[in-house]
């Protein structure tokens, strides 16, 4: 099966500007190269055809800009740059961990979210934390309670109106009893 629509054989190479290119005769074969647009031209006989390959110079920091316009398009052999993601869904990480790795641990229950960090190991990332009325809770998966971070008492109240989750302790009974301060011997 032949890659292009048109006769393979290259009779001779034009180097010029786009314009000067199309300017001229497309005889099958030819091929192009345009100066100001760093685009290929093929002819195949009646018309040029721009080939969608384009070569960008590297370099140590580069910009290709988020949107797929720009003028270089952020996909590399080794990353990408500069992208947005949609409907992205991550997985478990299966090759040799680097730092900045991230993966989702399903040998976990409930799963975890983790990053490889300073050629350590895997460190849960603790994605259930949240902001409600200016102050910071945790909202551990199982509980389905908001739990505030600074004093481990939850929003939620037990029949008493006491918080079910005292300094992250809990009661069994419906009723939470007041939380007992120890001062310990004398």
């Amino acid at each position: 099966m032949a890659l292009l629509p048109f006769a393979p054989a290259v009779s001779k190479m034009k180097v010029d500007t786009e314009a000067n290119i199309l300017a001229l005769t497309p005889s099958s074969g030819k091929i192009a190269y345009g100066t100001d647009t760093q685009f290929f031209y093929i002819a195949d006989g009646t018309n040029w055809r721009r080939v969608s390959l384009k070569f960008y110079t590297d370099s140590a920091n580069p910009d290709m800009g988020y949107t797929q316009n720009n003028s270089k398009d952020g996909y590399y052999a080794t990353f990408i740059t500069d992208k947005y993601f949609y409907n992205v869904v991550l997985q478990g990480y299966v090759g040799v961990p680097v730092n900045g790795a991230i993966r989702i641990n399903t040998l976990e229950n409930p799963d975890t979210f983790e990053i490889y960090m300073r050629d350590t190991g895997w460190f849960t990332i603790i994605y259930d934390l949240t902001m409600y009325q200016g102050k910071f809770y945790h909202a551990p998966f199982l509980a389905g309670d908001l739990i505030g971070v600074y004093n481990g008492i939850s929003l939620r109240l037990g029949a008493n109106g006491r918080p079910v989750y005292n300094e992250y302790d809990v009661s069994m009974g419906a009723c939470p009893p007041e939380k007992d301060i120890d001062g310990g011997e004398w």
